[in-house]
């Protein structure tokens, strides 16, 4: 049997009450991750109950700092409401990256080989707009991920 070590699992929230200030990691690492910017990311409620982060695309970020694990995948449901230039993660302080092209494909900047996934399929890059896909990038060489930040590049 293999057993798979995540570095970071953000927690799910559901329900009446605002989730808190800070991105609570539920792996066995405890990578909470803060809020930067000047109005930090949001919360917003799902028709579901389900809460979700909304980020601007400019100074919104949660820091996570160095997750203590090496990563070769990443994987995240995303809703762009605009689908140009947007970043969502930065493992190292701008060497390893993925995000959102001018094209609107989804990009791994420094990722060796990466192989990259949206809605389960990679025949297309592209990522819609004002729709939910879920997105995956993975690669067979570990990337140190030393400077975890979700929604803001370095």
């Amino acid at each position: 049997m293999k057993v798979t070590d995540y570095g970071f699992t953000a927690r799910l929230y559901r329900g009446d009450s605002t989730p808190p200030d800070a991105l609570e990691d539920i792996s066995r690492y405890s990578n909470d991750g803060s809020f930067k910017g000047a109005g930090e990311p949001d919360w917003i409620q799902m028709p579901s109950g389900l809460w979700v982060m909304s980020f601007d695309g400019s100074d919104d970020v949660i820091t996570v700092g160095d997750c203590g694990i090496d990563t070769k995948t990443f994987l995240a449901w995303i809703y762009p409401d605009d689908n140009t230039t947007r970043s969502i993660i930065d493992l190292d302080s701008g060497t390893h990256s993925i995000e959102i092209d001018g094209s609107g494909d989804l990009t791994a900047t420094g990722w060796a080989g990466p192989a990259i996934y949206v809605n389960a399929s990679t025949t297309s890059a592209a990522i819609p707009e004002s729709a939910w896909s879920f997105i995956a990038v993975t690669t067979t060489t570990a990337i140190d991920s030393s400077s975890v930040q979700i929604g803001q590049e370095a």
